[in-house]
């Protein structure tokens, strides 16, 4: 049975997104719906929402990232990694810029790095020691990455 929780990435009426909370209730936020205030969004219970797969949360997560056009998806454990054109160089100094993001059981990371190799090691650094952890950058230096 699905158990509802905050950012938990649903199906509701055949249609993917995210719930959100207030009050103890919960509520269907809409891909790319933007800003909301609960009282806009649908009510959900166990009842009207169905449990997505994986490929389901991935397409949910391509939808709603913002920072440039995704080229590949690497699905690594837990790990999702959108390879990608950083889309603020391509519009702003006409150049191609790779980059790579991470979410970590399909929640973001909220980091971007210049290299896949990069990308995990600092995710998994992340996963263990934290957002301010510094192991990443000690371990790459290490192994002259």
């Amino acid at each position: 049975m699905l158990e509802l929780k905050y950012g938990a990435i649903v199906k509701h009426n055949d249609q993917l997104g995210e719930l959100v909370s207030e009050d103890g209730k919960f509520y269907f936020h809409p891909v790319k719906y933007g800003n909301y205030y609960c009282s806009n969004l649908d009510e959900v219970t166990t009842e009207n929402v169905q449990e997505t797969t994986h490929d389901e949360k991935v397409e949910y997560l391509k939808q709603e990232f913002p920072w440039g056009e995704i080229i590949k998806v690497h699905n690594i454990g837990e790990y999702v990694i959108f390879e990608f054109i950083n889309g603020y160089y391509l519009e702003r100094e006409k150049k191609t810029v790779t980059e790579f993001h991470a979410y970590m059981n399909y929640r973001n990371i909220a980091y971007s790095y210049n290299s896949l190799d990069s990308c995990l090691v600092g995710t998994i650094a992340r996963k263990y020691d934290g957002a301010n952890s510094q192991a990443a950058k000690f371990f790459e230096l290490m192994i002259k990455m």
